[in-house]
């Protein structure tokens, strides 16, 4: 097994965190080892948690390009910073249009 950061939005119910996901205070939501389910995933939603580490198959795959772009999505959701906003779309051109 190895560990994987992935956005929210790419977990699946039944999938492992890895490391324990805590909140913006510190506080942690969900201890490692917790398998998530979708009313889980929904309060993660609703508490502002982007992406988790999850525990994966040694597949010998690396991120896809649309995993890159949902995590990059997932990080960019709710900044306000004008300066990192107008980072976004360069990031998301990187990310798309050149190889990992």
């Amino acid at each position: 097994m190895r560990k994987k950061r992935i956005a929210l939005s790419q977990v699946e119910a039944g999938q492992a965190v890895a490391d324990p996901v805590e909140n913006s205070s510190g506080a942690t939501l969900c201890p490692s080892g917790t398998v998530l389910t979708q009313r889980l995933l929904e309060r993660l939603r609703n508490a502002g948690i982007a992406f988790v580490v999850v525990e994966r198959e040694d597949d010998g795959e690396d991120d896809t390009r649309p995993q890159r772009l949902a995590i990059q999505k997932a990080r960019f959701e709710n900044v306000e910073d004008p300066i990192l906003l107008r980072l976004k779309p360069i990031m998301e051109h990187v990310l798309r249009d050149h190889p990992a």
